[in-house]
């Protein structure tokens, strides 16, 4: 057998094999206790439950974490750099299809076995995640992992627990957005009162499991009216905001059939020029690109569809790998959505795709 010495120069030879023998006998738990301890005075552990990182049904399901298992100490950006990774996103997703579908689910083990990521289909709100992802991730697996904790309370895979409705997730967990209301405005900021029937949402989807957190169902939610809003995003530094609108009765009884009342609705970037003036950038379901309009036509446009508007700035020192998992508190009840789609998937109930969005709805100009 091929040995070379232990240390240079002082005659001694060890065997390959009595390293290895000493490396998985002594070295390796005194690594692990290692990591064990440092974990434990850093507070992070891994999580009570799994996460489904390859849907509810996968074999590795019980053992992986929801994110790394490592607190990441990224150096946070600048709002200037933010506008930067938002603008670059922006123009590496014009080649991709806008469609008027739900094109991610949770992989093939999941209750709904579309893929969990995609780079050529999306639509409005998955483009403006995808964005997102592109602002915060290097590599595709950092992406995708972005998009876990974008798409899914505390990151865990699973129908279940999909940010659904937009009223729900910017009250619950909206990191990483910041909602933005210059001093000036504040006092012209209106509330709107929403409250959503996650049943009927259910029931059209064919989902026989409870959606995390459904009990809370009623919302207050900020915005200003389209013209105040366009007066003071003049005044916005430049940059780029997420904007999301609030839905009108003439929108909701157009597109509110499936899902029931909903107060936030389409999502898109707004870009605020230099000189000031006001572009949007957005999926649009109408051409099938993501397009680039001038903002204050869009709400002429689109005026009987929307009641205004409210702005969020993408937090730059946003942690994405920090904090995994839902609030102690919810943990249970995460269990529990998560351990009925399980046993739903195990029995070989899927999404059915017929049911992925009414066919006779047909999409408008005021559709992202």
């Amino acid at each position: 057998m091929t040995t070379r010495p232990r240390h240079e120069g002082d005659g001694r030879k060890t065997s390959v094999k009595t390293r290895s023998v000493f490396f998985f006998v002594v070295a390796i738990p005194v690594i692990a206790g290692l990591v064990m301890g440092w974990r434990h005075l850093t507070g992070l552990k891994p999580t009570a439950f799994a996460d489904y990182p390859n849907g509810p049904g996968s074999s590795e399901s019980s053992s992986r974490e929801t994110s790394p298992n490592i607190r990441s100490t990224p150096i946070p950006l600048t709002n200037t750099e933010v506008s930067d990774r938002v603008a670059r996103g922006i123009v590496e997703s014009m080649r991709m299809q806008v469609e008027y579908l739900d094109v991610l689910g949770e992989g093939e083990q999941g209750w709904d076995s579309d893929p969990t990521y995609h780079k050529t289909r999306t639509n409005c709100i998955l483009w403006l995640e995808s964005v997102i992802a592109d602002v915060y991730g290097k590599t595709d697996a950092d992406k995708i992992q972005v998009m876990n904790r974008l798409r899914y309370y505390g990151g865990h895979i699973g129908f279940g627990m999909r940010k659904h409705f937009i009223d729900h997730w910017m009250t619950l967990e909206s990191a990483p957005f910041k909602q933005h209301v210059p001093a000036a405005c504040r006092s012209r900021v209106q509330k709107h009162e929403v409250t959503i029937n996650p049943a009927l949402f259910k029931e059209s989807v064919g989902y026989d499991c409870p959606l995390y957190r459904e009990a809370e169902r009623s919302f207050s939610l900020d915005y200003l009216p389209p013209d105040e809003f366009v007066s003071c995003a003049r005044n916005f530094e430049p940059g780029y905001y997420v904007i999301v609108a609030v839905a009108s009765d003439a929108y909701l009884k157009r597109y509110g059939q499936t899902s029931g009342p909903m107060g936030y609705v389409h999502s898109l970037f707004l870009e605020v020029a230099p000189q000031g003036e006001l572009i949007m950038h957005h999926a649009s379901i109408l051409s099938g690109t993501v397009k680039r309009d001038d903002f204050p036509d869009y709400i002429r446009r689109t005026a009987t569809f929307y009641n205004g508007f409210m702005a969020y700035r993408l937090d730059p020192a946003w942690d994405w790998r920090a904090n995994p998992g839902v609030p102690e508190p919810f943990r249970a009840e995460a269990e529990k959505v998560l351990a009925c789609e399980r046993d739903l998937v195990n029995s070989g109930v899927r999404r059915d795709p017929a049911k992925d969005f009414k066919k006779n709805e047909s999409p408008a100009v005021s559709r992202p």
